[in-house]
Formats: C-alpha cells, sequence, structure tokens
C-alpha cells in the first residue's frame, strides 16, 4: 500500500509509541518512585563514556567491579532526580537551550523517518550531472618544471641571471639544471596541480601566465615574475577543466541525490506538523511597510 511508505505515516506511528511508551513529563515529576532497568542502564552507561554500540557498551558494563557498576547506578538516579525536581520547579519553561535540544531531537526523528526512494536511474543520474556539472568539474591542472630567480638590488629585473640561465640551458653540453637559479621556497616540479594550488605558491598573477603558457616539454619559457622573483618555466603538461564521465563519480552522484531526497522530504514532514497548529503573532511584531527600515 502505497500510503505506508510516506514518510508522514511512519512520523505519525513513532510519536504514537513514544507517547504509549514513556509517560509525560509531568507524571513522573509528580511521582516519587523511580525504576530503573538494565536497558535504561546501559544506554546511560554507553553515552556517559561515549561508547560506539550497545553491545560493547553492555560487555564493558558487564565487566565492571561491583563497586563501579553501583557508581554508575547512583549517577543515573542522581540525574534522574535532578531532572524531575526541575520539572517540578518549572525550569524547563523559558529555557532556550533545552528548547532547542529538543527540537533538535525531533528533528533527528524526522530525518530518520525520511526515507528516500532508493530506485536512482541512469537517467536520473545524468540529469543531476547535468544541474550541478560545477560541483563534479575537476579544475584544470598543469604539471611544469620551474628555476627561479630572486630579486637583487644590483640586478632588479633578474636580466643578468636570466640570459645567464638561457645560454645555459640552450647549451647541448648542459646535463643538469640544478645548479641554476636561487633556492625556491617551496618545489622546482609540480604535477597535475590546479591553479589555485599554483597561486597559493607564486600569486595569482603568475599563475594566470602560467597556465596561459603552449605545454613544450623542450623548451624553458618566460621569465614570468611571482611575488618572490622571476622564473624560467618548462611546461610538461597541461589539461583543461572537464566534467568527469559518469562511471567514475556515480557513488557520489548517487549518495548526493540520495541526501537531497531526504532533506526533502525531512523538510516536508516538518512543514506538514506546522500546519497543524494555527500561528498568530502579536501586534508589534507585524511589520507594517511603513515601519520598514529602508
Amino acid at each position: 500500500m502505497k500510503w505506508l511508505r510516506e514518510p508522514l505515516v511512519h512520523f505519525t506511528v513513532i510519536g504514537a509509541l513514544l507517547f504509549a511508551l514513556y509517560p509525560s513529563p509531568d507524571d513522573d515529576a509528580n511521582s516519587n518512585r523511580i525504576t530503573l532497568d538494565r536497558p535504561q542502564l546501559i544506554a546511560f552507561y554507553q553515552q556517559q563514556f561515549r561508547i560506539p554500540d550497545s553491545i560493547n557498551a553492555t560487555e564493558r558494563f558487564m565487566t565492571l567491579p561491583d563497586k563501579a557498576r553501583q557508581q554508575v547506578i547512583d549517577q543515573w538516579v542522581q540525574e534522574e532526580v535532578l531532572y524531575r525536581e526541575a520539572l517540578r520547579l518549572g525550569l524547563l519553561e523559558g529555557d532556550t537551550v533545552i528548547r532547542k535540544r529538543l527540537a533538535q531531537k525531533m528533528r533527528f526523528i524526522a530525518e530518520a523517518e525520511a526515507v528516500p526512494a532508493l530506485d536512482i536511474t541512469p537517467a536520473d543520474l545524468s540529469a543531476y550531472v547535468d544541474e550541478h556539472r560545477d560541483r563534479y568539474r575537476t579544475p584544470a591542472q598543469i604539471s611544469f618544471s620551474h628555476l627561479y630567480f630572486a630579486r637583487d638590488d644590483r640586478d632588479p629585473d633578474g636580466k643578468q641571471a636570466l640570459q645567464e640561465a638561457r645560454t645555459a640551458l640552450n647549451s647541448a653540453t648542459l646535463s643538469s639544471t640544478s645548479a641554476l637559479g636561487d633556492r625556491f621556497p617551496y618545489h622546482r616540479h609540480y604535477a597535475e596541480r590546479d591553479q589555485y594550488y599554483i597561486g597559493s605558491h607564486f600569486g595569482e598573477e603568475f599563475a594566470e601566465e602560467v597556465f596561459a603558457l603552449t605545454p613544450d616539454a623542450q623548451k624553458w619559457q618566460g621569465p614570468i615574475a611571482s611575488r618572490l622573483g622571476y622564473h624560467l618555466v618548462r611546461v610538461t603538461a597541461l589539461s583543461a577543466a572537464a566534467t568527469p564521465k559518469l562511471e567514475t563519480i556515480k557513488v557520489r552522484v548517487e549518495e548526493d541525490i540520495l541526501r537531497e531526497r531526504r532533506l526533502s522530504q525531512r523538510a516536508e514532514v516538518l512543514n506538514t506538523l506546522v500546519d497543524r497548529y494555527e500561528v498568530t503573532l502579536a501586534k508589534d511584531l507585524l511589520l507594517d511597510s511603513s515601519d520598514a527600515t529602508p
């Protein structure tokens, strides 16, 4: 039956069960009888020590010495007594922190009951990627080596050093570039890095210029100025921004679709609950157009 799959039906059933299983706070607050069972104590112990699952919590609790177990029981009883006394004194009324926590718990219940449809078709995947193409697009990436020349007061433009470097690089007898240039604070070789990463090392202007170069593994290009000095650059590879093939991002897209469906259904449940109430605003909260601040 289709109506059994509606999130609001699940939410209503859960709410009814909660009211049936747990007495109202007023009833508890007016009673001096406290009953503690094993599931309650294990849940309390699990929460106190942040144990990930109830089975592990049960095993750990049962291995505690008698004195340690009694201490856990005493802590639970004290907390329960203080909670009931707070209810009796009306301390929960007007407490924004508790109000938010209770609302948060109800949101969790609504989200748990908002079970999205699991049947995601290939057409759904393709349509979702087309609609959110920027989310999955991989940025342009570059691979290059560079020779760095620090600014020199005697040669502020670096012309002399760059000319000497070009001569050496164009020499057929040059076997290594390790002796050329100055020590750079980061790397000499960069592989498959995006423009943001390059900009964080060299500056945005350098990143824009180097991404505009044509790759040529046999040619040193430049000089290009950075915020640290000047660089001769050899670009070996440059890939344009692109959207990956669907099969490589299928799992990620499915997770994104399910998350959006879950959030949408949770919002639907909450809106339905809100619609059950008649909300009246006090006159001093009604904003007249003439009172609006420009």
